[in-house]
């Protein structure tokens, strides 16, 4: 809305004598009378005795002000409609969407899908007198099929071992009773009867807190930008326990864990767990950490969300899509030689070949609701240099890392999993010397990162969980222990425990 700039003039007696005091006002007032008039006391030393009939005086000028300033407004808009000069048209349609806009009666219901309302739903049920009732029938359902995984997994080696034994005897009387094709057809065979046993088992499972933590290091970082307290915690645990639920023995009953519990209740809400996982750029579950993750999802059915095998499906369509317009940019970046074969380059991208791999830095997420203590995998794509000890704040996977932190910023996700070495298991090259300079590495990262916050919007109080592998010595991770303080710049530790 535009202004206008209106002289106001008081006159008061002073010491015998009469002093005006004349100053511009802008017309619609943005601040209130008594504030203005605060303003003018402090900046002219008037006495004050005036001051309340300086706010009286004000105020009426304001009022009459203000009034002319709408019939003058109103006036000019009805000579331009009556010149032709605005459409009377547009006008009524503005008025209108206006009026919809500001009277929540008239206004149009939002539409809630059904994903929204079952969330909303669940967290009224968990948070009630049903929270016993489905807490029970969610660990029966898990139990049920753990115990039919139990049985694939037994089936499976079995069947393993009798199709090596058979295998080895064909090749062992190749050229005499067995020739290369019926080799070849039971090799063939075999790998059908394991994929029908498979099958049958994934199926049936579709249809249908106890943690040994080695060592755990808790500070807390007060965040001077964003005025809030921050939980540090360095441990030294398997990522996938954080994941898998572990069996709880009372008496000689199994009762549900803990972590069935927390994760019910806090999975609408807006304080969730992460877990950054570290991959490779094939988006399957086909090996090595994918594949465990992948057997830790398969324990217990998922009411809440798709199995992972779908998720992973949605994300590879997803991700075609991204590499054709990552293909497009990348091909405009370049530049050419004219407009025209330019655009045939970039038009060509669509009949080409796109890789349905990622790039390093890049990551997809998934989503839980059956793990232990986690309900969203952050999948970070990292290469094989990862155990390079020249890597920088500028790597890919450094950059990913920032990248998650904001993801997980923005959409309530208060607790993160980050594994501090960037790597799951210890190796030769990983000397004493590598684990410091890397964890150096990520906690200043991490650190910086934590204070961009604020500008992503997040100003809530989080925690941080950085995992070593359980196999590194009691000597180094009593040094990143005391490097977590210092370089967060904490001035004592709050709490310092060992468990074993």
């Amino acid at each position: 809305m535009t202004t206008v700039e209106s002289e106001f003039q008081f006159s008061f007696g002073a010491k015998g004598s009469v002093c005006r005091l004349t100053v511009p006002v802008s017309i619609p007032m943005s601040v209130s009378v008594g504030d203005l008039v605060g303003r003018l006391v402090n900046a002219h030393n008037l006495p004050c005795y005036v001051e309340k009939d300086l706010h009286n005086a004000l105020e009426k000028f304001i009022s009459e002000e203000t009034t002319k300033y709408h019939d003058d407004n109103a006036a000019d808009l009805i000579s331009k409609i009556e010149d032709g000069s605005i459409d009377i048209g547009q006008m009524a349609d503005k008025w209108n969407t206006a009026f919809t806009q500001e009277h929540k009666s008239y206004a149009t219901a939002k539409q809630s899908n059904d994903e929204v309302a079952f969330g909303e739903v669940y967290h009224q049920l968990i948070h009630s007198a049903a929270l016993d009732t489905l807490l029970n029938l969610d660990h029966s359902y898990a139990a049920a099929v753990e115990e039919i995984i139990t049985h694939r997994d037994m089936d499976l080696t079995k069947l393993q071992k009798r199709q090596r034994e058979k295998m080895e005897d064909a090749v062992k009387r190749l050229g005499t009773t067995y020739t290369d094709e019926q080799v070849n057809l039971l090799a063939a065979k075999h790998f059908e009867d394991t994929q029908v046993k498979m099958y049958t088992i994934e199926y049936s499972h579709g249809a249908g807190w106890e943690r040994h933590v080695h060592s755990c290091t808790i500070i807390a970082f007060y965040c001077a930008q964003m005025k809030t307290m921050h939980n540090l915690r360095l441990m030294c645990v398997d990522v996938l326990d954080l994941c898998r639920h572990k069996t709880l023995i009372v008496g000689n009953s199994i009762v549900p864990s803990p972590q069935r519990l927390q994760t019910a209740m806090s999975l609408y809400s807006n304080s969730i767990s992460g877990l950054v996982l570290l991959v490779d750029d094939r988006i399957n579950s086909y090996t090595g950490i994918k594949l465990d993750f992948a057997g830790v999802c398969q324990l217990s059915t998922d009411f809440h969300f798709p199995d992972l095998d779908t998720q992973l499906r949605v994300i590879q369509q997803h991700v075609l899509e991204a590499n054709k317009n990552r293909t497009k940019k990348d091909i405009q970046a370049s530049g050419s030689d004219g407009e025209n074969t330019e655009a045939s380059k970039v038009e060509s991208v669509t009949d080409m070949a796109v890789s349905p791999n990622l790039q390093a830095g890049d990551f997809y997420i998934t989503r839980h609701s059956s793990l232990a203590e986690i309900h969203t995998v952050f999948h970070l794509v990292v290469d094989e240099n990862i155990r390079s000890s020249e890597i920088s704040s500028r790597h890919p996977t450094i950059i990913g890392l920032r990248n998650v932190l904001k993801c997980a910023s923005q959409h309530d996700v208060l607790n993160m999993t980050i594994p501090l070495f960037l790597v799951y298991e210890m190796s030769e090259e990983m000397t004493i010397a590598w684990c410091l300079k890397r964890a150096e590495l990520v906690f200043k990262c991490v650190k910086g990162f934590m204070m961009e916050m604020t500008t992503w919007g997040g100003n809530d109080s989080r925690t941080i969980q950085f995992v070593v592998p359980k196999s590194i010595s009691e000597d180094l991770f009593m040094q990143l222990s005391s490097m977590l303080p210092q370089i967060f710049r904490i001035s004592s530790t709050v709490n310092l425990t060992r468990q074993k």
